[in-house]
């Protein structure tokens, strides 16, 4: 498997094991934003060091504007926002939000986890049935994320409407081989059937030239027999 550099993944798993701390949802969530907490109580430490080194101000000020730059790169200033609207797509309600993640149920792990990979917002999305355990509404939400989601996202899944509304690749795989369709689920059921015929209508045309051929050489043989009663002369010893 060849991944772009500096590419991050989001892998959603079907099973999760029991966390090794107690954590209530809302921390488990706000796990997705450490990069980004790292550098918030760095830029605090430097502005601090502003008010306090005025010897070297410059230099602490090049270095704040990188970070800061950084920052605002990875979205830093909208993960606030993006919190809510992720939350409230999958109706974490305050409660919810307070609940242990241990004693969630498999089902809501799994959404939490799905969430949970939303907010960390990876260039690579590796997705199985995401659709699990979601009512119809959050499935539409989901629906509508995944179709803005600025990165590669590979979904397995049995539901064949969720893939017909997002995909905009559909890859078969055959005889351990891949074949790759540029179009949605209902795309490939056409051009796959398209396929189909055209192959089979070429297997029938070299059967019927390997017949021919088949002909022509037992023509050839008679007419050898005919021409040389007793063998070619040229292969006799």
């Amino acid at each position: 498997v060849n991944i772009r550099k500096r590419s991050t993944i989001g892998y959603l798993k079907q099973v999760y094991e029991k966390e090794q701390e107690d954590i209530v949802v809302e921390d488990y969530l706000k796990q997705s934003f450490k990069e980004y907490t790292l550098i918030e109580n760095r830029l605090r430490e430097m502005e601090l060091q502003m008010a306090n080194d005025d010897q070297n101000l410059e230099l602490i000020l090049q270095k704040y504007g990188k970070l800061q730059e950084k920052y605002i790169a990875l979205g830093g200033f909208e993960l606030e926002e993006k919190f809510k609207k992720i939350c409230s797509g999958f109706k974490f309600d305050n409660e919810f939000l307070k609940k242990e993640y241990n004693r969630l149920s498999g089902g809501e792990k799994t959404i939490v986890n799905l969430a949970t990979i939303l907010l960390k917002n990876p260039s690579i999305l590796l997705l199985d049935e995401p659709t699990n355990h979601l009512d119809i509404e959050t499935l539409e939400w989901l629906e509508n994320f995944i179709k803005k989601y600025k990165g590669t996202i590979l979904i397995v899944s049995h539901d064949r409407y969720f893939i017909d509304k997002v995909s905009t690749k559909t890859v078969l795989i055959e005889r351990g081989k891949e074949i790759i369709f540029h179009g949605n689920y209902s795309y490939y059921l056409k051009e796959n059937d398209l396929r189909i015929d055209r192959e089979f209508k070429e297997y029938k045309d070299q059967q019927k030239i390997i017949a021919a051929m088949k002909k022509k050489i037992k023509q050839l043989e008679e007419f050898g027999k005919l021409a040389y009663p007793g063998g070619d002369p040229f292969f006799r010893r």
